[in-house]
């Protein structure tokens, strides 16, 4: 498991290298930016394949990472190609102004350790996606704690 550090510089690393290139991020080769309201999420494949996933919040001022482990977890199998095709079908995603400019500052949570954090706002913001995406299954009741 990564720490939210890596992630933090993982995540800047990329930014910086799709801004210095010009490239807009939603049609760089190893990176799909989908834009939707203050939420977004930045999907990046490595040079083996592998597919990870950074849901940024910026309302929330947070970024939960899914790494391709927890992704293959929770049974997502991403069709890099479709995903690329959508990705270019959107506005290119300008990530040099605000509020992109400070996801490195922002909040970083690893999907992996939702269930240590399920009062978490964000947590229960990405859940839900993760639920309406087919990828997690609701909980509509509260753990009961000791002495309940």
């Amino acid at each position: 498991m990564r720490s939210g550090s890596d992630a933090v510089h993982r995540l800047a690393r990329t930014l910086c290298l799709v801004w210095a290139l010009g490239v807009p991020a939603a049609w760089a080769d190893d990176t799909v930016v989908l834009s939707r309201g203050d939420t977004a999420e930045v999907w990046r494949r490595d040079a083996r394949g592998e597919v990870t996933l950074e849901r940024v919040f910026h309302a929330d001022r947070a970024v939960v990472h899914y790494s391709a482990g927890e992704l293959r977890a929770l049974g997502v199998q991403v069709d890099w190609v479709r995903l690329q095709a959508v990705g270019k079908q959107g506005a290119p995603v300008n990530m040099q102004g605000p509020p992109w400019r400070d996801v490195a500052v922002y909040r970083h949570l690893d999907a992996a350790d939702f269930g240590d954090m399920l009062k978490d706002p964000v947590v229960r913001k990405a859940s839900r996606l993760d639920v309406g995406a087919g990828w997690r299954v609701e909980h509509g009741h509260e753990h009961a704690g000791p002495g309940k």
